[in-house]
């Protein structure tokens, strides 16, 4: 039985009864309302009768109260998570570094590395290089790269595995370095990854960066080659501050412009030869980035 329903039952067994001023002043001097109950025949001032309807509105009212601040509560909280800014990533990596297996971010069957039967401890993310690699196998949607010697093979094997896997691979590379002994440039061409090199002859591409997925930049001194990597003294900045980001950026679109070798059909070196264009191939026919990979790179960002 319902509280309404008990409330209308004892209201309906009452009797209002109109007493004399001085029945009133024997009771005490009560102006309250004066009930009859027909079961006990007796009368009984009721000065403060609960209001059993008011108190089920009540109980009502906090019940809805407490549900709406428990939800407006935690509407606050996932719109505070949403829009608070993410922790940003800076990090310097320092090499030379100590020599690891690196099988484990590189094999697609067996991400532990465990299945690896080298004597090379298998400190994966933890040296400078294994760091470096891990950033770069973040890529979702892109990577651009731009680095003057390219010689390196876990690199190169870093870079094909992440066009396999379907991300936007652009590489800017030297004209005179990518023909070097022991150039991963024709085994990236071979794999189908867009690679263009610096078209003048006057100067040299001498730039060591790279860009995953348009926000995260890793900029240094360090050629993607063996030596740089076990011998010199060489440095890498990680970070996705977009203010130091976006600069980078726009100057890789810039260079990849620039040296599109449709626009550049004879081009005189420095000794007065055509520079060779090994068969660079394009993001787009216009040269940049499909809208899709530009659209990806932007929600990325936010």
């Amino acid at each position: 039985m319902s509280l309404d329903t008990c409330y209308d039952r004892w209201r309906s067994n009452l009797e209002i009864v109109t007493l004399p001023c001085n029945l009133l002043q024997s009771h005490g001097g009560s102006t309250g309302p004066v009930y009859r109950s027909h079961s006990v025949h007796s009368y009984h001032i009721c000065t403060e009768l609960p209001d059993m309807l008011s108190l089920s509105k009540v109980l009502k009212l906090l019940g809805v109260g407490v549900l709406g601040l428990t939800l407006g509560v935690e509407g606050l909280c996932r719109l505070y998570h949403r829009l608070k800014p993410a922790p940003r990533v800076t990090e310097v990596l320092f090499f030379p570094c100590e020599s690891s297996c690196t099988e484990g971010l590189l094999s697609a069957e067996d991400a532990s590395g465990d299945h690896c039967l080298c004597g090379v401890p298998h400190a994966v993310r933890r040296d400078s290089f294994s760091r470096l690699l891990s950033h770069l196998l973040s890529a979702r949607v892109s990577l651009d790269v731009c680095v003057f010697s390219f010689s390196h093979l876990e690199l190169s094997r870093a870079v094909q595995l992440l066009h396999a896997r379907g991300v936007c691979v652009r590489v800017i590379t030297d004209r005179d370095y990518q023909a070097i002994n022991g150039s991963q440039i024709g085994a990236l061409r071979k794999a189908g990854i867009c690679v263009r090199h610096e078209l003048s002859g006057a100067v040299h591409m001498h730039h060591k960066f790279a860009l995953v997925d348009g926000r995260l930049l890793l900029s240094g001194s360090l050629n993607w080659t063996l030596t740089a990597v076990q011998s010199n003294q060489e440095n890498v900045l990680v970070t996705d501050d977009p203010a130091i980001v976006a600069p980078y950026r726009t100057h890789f679109q810039r260079m990849w412009e620039d040296n599109d070798p449709a626009c550049h059909k004879h081009t005189p070196t420095a000794r007065g030869q055509p520079a060779a264009h090994h068969g660079a191939t394009h993001a787009t026919p216009n040269g940049h980035a499909h809208p899709f990979i530009d659209h990806a790179q932007r929600q990325l960002r936010k």
